[in-house]
């Protein structure tokens, strides 16, 4: 038992009637044509342009928010020398260590300023 094609009348004569359209498979074009349109938005999607956020901005506030964590570490440091909670030694290296990296972070700012 064959179930009939549903297809409109007016496409099988244009298909049939048409020079060049008649000697191609009609189901196995619309395939191709298929894959062709996948593969055209997947290929379309890939090469999307990704939105870049400005890096000099984010930059930017990654050294403030540094500089500003060295320094409160730097006054803490400093207060923990008066209440004399570490060695003079350690405390004098680490508190050049500080400077050190809030100097370099400071010069760092300049740049965007």
């Amino acid at each position: 038992m064959d179930i009939p094609a549903f297809h409109p009348e007016w496409l099988v004569t244009f298909w049939l009637t048409t020079p060049g359209l008649n000697k191609l498979n009609p189901h196995l074009l619309l395939v191709i044509i298929v894959i062709f349109v996948i593969g055209y938005y997947f290929i379309k999607r890939r090469k999307k342009p990704i939105e870049k956020s400005d890096s000099n901005e984010e930059q930017f506030q990654l050294l403030l928010t540094k500089k500003n964590m060295l320094e409160k570490e730097l006054n803490e440091l400093r207060s923990k020398y008066e209440q004399e909670e570490l060695e003079n030694a350690g405390l004098a290296n680490k508190k050049k260590e500080l400077e050190k990296h809030l100097e370099q972070t400071m010069r760092q700012l300049q740049q965007f300023i």
